[in-house]
């Protein structure tokens, strides 16, 4: 576990032990972006999530097994893409030697492995442009308030107010003075004032004094 993931580590458990399950659910969600194979981190935040489940009347998920997580972090999957397309060029290249010295079979393997690589690679990098794309405008947030009521905002249709209880993740949009509209499944559902949410990504601010030096 790396420094900072156990920083986030620490603290969303202490939270947890605490019975904070929103703040725990942030900082462990924190902490499994910067290492996602981390046993313990996966082990805490599934107790947490389980938690917001019951509260919730629904069947808790599955505690995860005992084997290593097969996952990899945002930055592990830009150096995977990064070492997927500098094997492409480096195959390509090859290709090309082969085929000037009449290598025909091989040149043709190392074209195929070339193009494997380099579209690999782009696909790998495109998917994970467009989770940052939408990281950015709508970022991942977990409620901390006991419970909060998204209400409709002034110039919006008329709807009921939905309930949103401690842990409930969800998704942020546009802000309008100390609100933020929040989104559940891709759809606005409502307001809520900013200081009922923590925004994953901002989690690693809440831990400064825990670092490691």
């Amino acid at each position: 576990m790396t420094a900072d993931a156990s920083s986030l580590y620490n603290a969303g458990t202490a939270a947890l032990d605490r019975g904070n399950i929103g703040e725990a659910i942030a900082l462990l969600s924190a902490a499994k972006r910067i290492d996602p194979r981390a046993p313990d981190v996966r082990r805490n935040l599934a107790i947490a999530e389980r938690s917001v489940a019951a509260a919730r009347g629904e069947t808790p998920p599955p505690m995860p097994g005992g084997g290593p997580a097969i996952a990899l972090s945002a930055a592990e999957g830009w150096w995977l893409a990064a070492i997927l397309l500098a094997l492409g060029a480096v195959a390509g290249i090859v290709a090309l030697l082969e085929g000037g010295r009449r290598g025909g079979r091989r040149s043709r393997a190392w074209k195929r492995g070339a193009a494997a690589a380099l579209t690999s690679g782009a696909l790998l990098a495109a998917w994970l442009s467009a989770g940052a794309i939408f990281e950015r405008r709508h970022p991942e947030a977990v409620v901390v308030a006991a419970s909060v009521e998204a209400r409709r905002g002034v110039d919006e249709a008329p709807r009921s107010p939905i309930l949103l209880r401690a842990g409930e993740r969800v998704r942020t949009g546009q802000t309008h003075g100390d609100d933020v509209e929040v989104l559940l499944g891709g759809s606005p559902i409502g307001w809520v004032p900013r200081a009922a949410l923590w925004n994953v990504a901002d989690a690693p601010r809440y831990t400064r004094g825990l670092r490691s030096k």
